[in-house]
C-alpha cells in the first residue's frame, strides 16, 4: 500500500540520529528510524500538512518548508518562525549551507537567515536568477549554491559556471561531490567536473516525474517516489520500503 489518500513523497532528509525525515504533499511529516514510522503533522503544530522542502542545519535542527510557512523542529512541539511578512512567498526550497546560513527559496525569489537573527532579502541574488520562482536548492561541491528555477538552473557564488542540464530541480548534494537533479522524466547525477549519469525507469525507478532524494550518515542515497522508498546500491536502484500510512510500519 502507498500513502493515504494518494498522497506523494515530496521531500526527504536524513538526520544525525540515523533517522530519515519524509515530507508528503498533503499528509504531513514522517520520521523513519529502526524500521518504525512516526507521523507528525498539523495536529502537532506543523504550519501545514503539505511539505515542500526539508533541511538539517549544523545545529541539528530540522527546517520544514510548507505551503503555509516555515517551521523549525528541534523536538515536539514545532516552532513556527515565519509569517507572510518575513519570508517572501510560500517556501518551495530550503538549504542550510556549510557556512551556517539558511537559504529559503519561494515563488518570489530567495531569502537568507542572517547571523543577526533576521531575514535578509537577497535582491542582488534574485537579479541573477533565470526566474524568480525557485523550485530547488542545493550546495554546489565547488562552492556556491545551485538554484533551480522555472526557467533554468544557475550556480550562485562561482565565477565560472559549471556545465548543467538546461532545466531541472536540484534535489541533493552528496558527500562524494555530486549533485542530483530532477529533469522531468529522469534524474541526473552531475559531478563537479561536469560528467553526468542518468537514472530513469530502466533502472527500476517508478513515477520518475515525482522523485525526492536524501543521503544518510553512511553516505547511502535514498530516493522517494510514488509512495515508495529506494536505495542506490552500486549504481542500481533497489526498492527498500513502502510507506503504508499514518499508523503503519514500512514493509
Amino acid at each position: 500500500p502507498g500513502l493515504p489518500g494518494g498522497a506523494e513523497v515530496s521531500a526527504l532528509v536524513a538526520d544525525d540520529d540515523d533517522g530519515l525525515w519524509i515530507g508528503t504533499a498533503g499528509d504531513g511529516l514522517f520520521r523513519l528510524e529502526a524500521g518504525r514510522l512516526r507521523a507528525l503533522g498539523a495536529r502537532e503544530g506543523l504550519p501545514s500538512d503539505t511539505v515542500h522542502a526539508l533541511a538539517i542545519d549544523r545545529e541539528g535542527s530540522l527546517w520544514v518548508g510548507t505551503r503555509a510557512g516555515l517551521a523549525r523542529v528541534r523536538q515536539r512541539p514545532f516552532l513556527t518562525l515565519t509569517s507572510p511578512s518575513t519570508v517572501s512567498g510560500a517556501p518551495t526550497a530550503v538549504l542550510a549551507d556549510a557556512g551556517g546560513r539558511l537559504v529559503v527559496g519561494s515563488d518570489d525569489g530567495l531569502d537568507v537567515w542572517s547571523e543577526r537573527g533576521a531575514w535578509d532579502r537577497a535582491a542582488d541574488l534574485d537579479a541573477r536568477l533565470p526566474h524568480r520562482h525557485v523550485v530547488g536548492l542545493a550546495p554546489w561541491p565547488g562552492g556556491g549554491w545551485l538554484v533551480g528555477t522555472r526557467r533554468g538552473l544557475v550556480v550562485l557564488g562561482r565565477d565560472t559556471p559549471p556545465t548543467l542540464p538546461p532545466r531541472g530541480r536540484p534535489l541533493l548534494a552528496t558527500s562524494d561531490r555530486h549533485v542530483w537533479i530532477h529533469a522531468g522524466d529522469h534524474v541526473v547525477r552531475v559531478g563537479e567536473d561536469g560528467t553526468s549519469e542518468r537514472f530513469d525507469e530502466r533502472h527500476g525507478l517508478h513515477d520518475v516525474y515525482n522523485v525526492v532524494l536524501a543521503e544518510d550518515a553512511q553516505g547511502g542515497v535514498w530516493l522517494g517516489s510514488a509512495g515508495r522508498l529506494y536505495r542506490l546500491d552500486g549504481g542500481r536502484i533497489v526498492p527498500s520500503a513502502t510507506l503504508p500510512g499514518r499508523s503503519g510500519l514500512p514493509v
